[in-house]
């Protein structure tokens, strides 16, 4: 029973990433993740908040404090054009808003409304090259990467998303952005989301 609870609470807090939680170091552009002691505020530290609810959704993994001035979404490899959209540029482009289950098999179900911008519209952006068979996901500090079929994420409901339930991400839910992948298990939709890749 606790190993079968250790190895899912793993699956799904995102721990399968070199060994280490996603977060905890410095991202790609040198800007420092926040501690993991206390959530913002310095209410109560992360590690008893864990699988509890905060505003409408269970926490797992590490937060990592994005400054969202300074933060660029990446994408690149098999495009024709590798983009770094700024958070404001994705908060502009057409949104979709739908209702998706966050599943942690065992665990929870996080039921409510994600909006976002389908990774279809980015990848039209720039520009799909030849070849192109896989998509990968990665976290801004690069701990945390999860990879899917381009036919997979080719899906309209497969989301940069930064709203849940119309409000604002909170940090400890991937704050700017996360990946929404709904049908997928929760292991699957990265938080803190900072580079897309074209395998």
């Amino acid at each position: 029973m606790h190993i079968r609870m250790l190895f899912v609470l793993a699956l799904c807090a995102g721990l399968f990433s070199a060994g280490c939680s996603t977060g905890g170091g410095p991202d790609a552009q040198g800007r420092a993740a926040a501690p993991a002691a206390q959530t913002p505020g310095g209410a109560e530290p992360l590690s008893s908040l864990y699988l509890s609810e905060v505003e409408g959704l269970h926490v797992t993994g590490t937060a990592v404090e994005v400054d969202v001035e300074t933060f660029r979404l990446q994408i690149r490899g098999k495009v024709a054009a590798p983009l770094e959209l700024r958070f404001d540029e994705l908060r502009a482009m057409e949104t979709v808003r739908l209702e998706a289950d966050l599943v942690c098999p065992g665990f929870f179900v996080d039921r409510g409304a994600w909006t976002g911008v389908p990774v279809r519209a980015l990848l039209d952006r720039a520009g799909l090259e030849a070849g192109a068979r896989t998509v990968s996901f990665t976290s801004v500090d690069g701990s945390y990467t999860q990879r899917l079929s381009l036919d997979q994420v080719l899906d309209p409901q497969i989301l940069v998303a930064f709203e849940f339930d119309d409000r604002e991400l909170h940090v400890l839910h991937g704050f700017p952005v996360r990946l929404a992948a709904p049908g997928q298990p929760g292991n699957v939709w990265v938080k803190w989301l900072g580079e897309i890749t074209v395998n």
